[in-house]
Parts: structure tokens; sequence; C-alpha cells
């Protein structure tokens, strides 16, 4: 969870501090700005230039900072435990906030789309160079959005998830799956659309580049695209294979096969019958889900009960498809378990 710091990013973090602590331990999040916002960190205490911990009261010198929140911390204090990370915080405070102040952007999603064809590649010294000139205005919306909870700012902090997501999929396996081209283009520019159809592809794309990280970093699968126009990928590993999969994103295919279109689909190779598949349908709210019941339940008809997955990323407070395993408000969960659900879902897709 920690990192080395770089002096040019020490700077501006620490005035509001205990009353963000303050704020959080009674349950409710300040509408001032966030924490570090437009404050300059104190010189250490005791005379010298190094920096102090942010943690209240402590005198150490900082040595790293939190992923989380980006505050430096001494080796005692840099666990997200031991200071109350705001990261690690963000799901246990929207479970219990006051559901007035939780923007439900509900029926503005139940629009339902297909995500452009087909989809294109980028190489790393593509993506990465574009990305990082723009990174700095998205990383605002991963620091602040809890202080300013607004529809502009939600759809943002959704745009900014996949912009990391980009960056990191792209360093890891040289290049990364541009499934929208048009948003791509806007995101690139600095200024995407903050509109909730915009926001609702941003969560599947940068969802979807989870899973298939996931896929291949913790189950050790490699990944090769057959045919990007109908978007189809073969994962596998072993020498023969020993294990072998077709994986279908909102495909054409699955749509002539069996009449419906899943967001992923997973199906042992050698299996023409997609019937046999695994689905998951990924939703960014509980109302575009209610909007597509009748498609969920022919899903359940055709590949049955268990191999049906539903992720959604922002709150539901009452589900009512009860067979179908779901995984409930995605976009808030922290990195750790975020990573956790993430895995769970590729395990579900394994074949």
């Amino acid at each position: 969870m920690a990192r080395e710091i770089r002096e040019e990013e020490l700077e501006e973090y620490i005035e509001e501090r205990r009353e963000w602590e303050s704020s959080l331990q009674k349950g409710r999040v300040s509408r001032r700005k966030a924490a570090g916002s437009g404050s300059s960190l104190p010189p250490k205490r005791g005379g010298g230039g190094g920096v102090i911990c942010a943690y209240p009261d402590c005198d150490k010198e900082a040595t790293a900072l939190c992923e989380q929140c980006h505050l430096p911390y001494c080796q005692f204090h840099v666990s997200p435990e031991r200071h109350s990370c705001i990261g690690c915080q963000i799901y246990e405070v929207i479970s219990r906030y006051d559901k007035g102040r939780v923007v439900n952007l509900g029926s503005r999603f139940i629009r339902d789309f297909t995500i452009e064809k087909p989809i294109r590649f980028l190489s790393k010294e593509e993506v990465i160079p574009a990305l990082s000139r723009v990174l700095p205005l998205y990383s605002k919306y991963c620091r602040d959005f809890l202080s300013i909870v607004n529809k502009e700012t939600l759809i943002g902090f959704i745009i900014a998830r996949l912009v990391l997501k980009i960056i990191e999929y792209a360093q890891k396996y040289g290049n990364v799956i541009i499934m929208d081209n048009g948003l791509y283009d806007e995101i690139v520019s600095g200024f995407p659309s903050h509109t909730p159809f915009t926001a609702g592809v941003a969560f599947q794309w940068w969802l979807t580049l989870e899973i298939l990280d996931s896929i291949q970093e913790k189950l050790h699968y490699s990944l090769e695209w057959l045919n990007p126009y109908d978007r189809i990928a073969r994962i596998s590993k072993g020498y023969k294979p020993v294990k072998s999969a077709y994986v279908f994103l909102d495909s054409k295919r699955v749509q002539k096969d069996v009449g419906v279109r899943p967001d992923v689909l997973s199906s042992r190779e050698g299996v023409i019958n997609m019937r046999s598949g695994k689905v998951l349908e990924i939703k960014l709210s509980w109302e575009a889900l209610q909007s597509s019941v009748e498609q969920i339940y022919r899903y359940y008809d055709i590949w049955g009960e268990d191999n049906i997955m539903i992720a959604i990323g922002l709150p539901v407070y009452q589900l009512m498809i009860m067979p179908y395993r779901c995984i409930d408000n995605l976009l808030f969960l922290s990195n750790e378990c975020l990573q956790q659900e993430v895995n769970g879902i590729a395990n579900f897709l394994e074949p």
C-alpha cells in the first residue's frame, strides 16, 4: 500500500486533516474542499527541511505515501488501517451515508446500448503519453468526489477510474483495447461529455479491463483476440492447452446463436452450443438493470441460474432479482476490496 515519496508530490496536503477525520467519525462528509486540496505541509517540527507524518500529533518524518489517499506518513502510520484512509473508507461511508445525499442517477441509465464495433488496439507508447498529460485532471475526481457529491463529479469519477485502468493495463501488457473510439478521443482531449450514457459506457469498459487483467495476472491465462470485429477473444493456459475458453464481449455472434446479447460471456472452447456459457451482465445502476429484467430472465432460461452473475456499479438498497449471483457497489470499493471482487468475477468466468 506504500511507495517512495517524490519531492514534487509532497505539496498541498494537510490543513483540514483534523476536520476531515472528525467528519468521517460522525458518518458525514464535509462540504468543504477535500483534505490537502490547497495547503502546504508544515516544516518538520524541531527544525530541518524534512516532511512530517500527516497523522495528527505525530512528529516522525514521513517516509512513504499512501496509495489510497496520497498523504505522506511515517512507517508506523502509513498503513491505511492506522490512519483511517479515505480510500478504504469510501465503501463504508457510502453504505451508512444519508441516502438523501447519495446521488442516484437511476432512470437516467435505463438506455440500453451496444458498444461500437469493432474494437481497436493501441500500443502503450501511444496510450500512456496521451493519457498522462490529462491524468492530473482525472485524478482530482478520485481525490475529491466525496466532498462535493453531485452528478457531474460522480460521472467524472467513473471516467477517471477508466483512465487509470487504461494506463495500468497498457503498461502491463503493451497494448490496450479501445472499446469506444469516440469516448477515448474525448478523454484524451480532457473534455469527455459528462452524460449518464458516457458513464455507462465508461463503467462497462473499465470493469471489462479489470476482469481481463485478473484473468491474465491472477489466473495466469494467455489472451488472444481471434475476432476483434465480433469482440471474441480466447483465453488459455497449459501446453495442450489444458484449459481454454472463448470470451465474448457484447458479441454479435452470441446474439446470432442464441438470440440475446450478454455483456460478457465465457464458453469452453470446442463447445459449439453457446448455451453452455457463463454470463456476466454489467450495469452501472439498479434502474438500468430493472430496465432489462425480461432480458435477464431470458438468460436464466438459456444458461441457467448458476451460470449468471450481475455486476452493478452504484448502490442497490433492495435487490429484487434473487435467483442470480449479484455483486453490488463495485464503483465505491477501495483498491484491495475491488481486486477481491474482480478476482471472483474472473474465477466465475474461468473454464
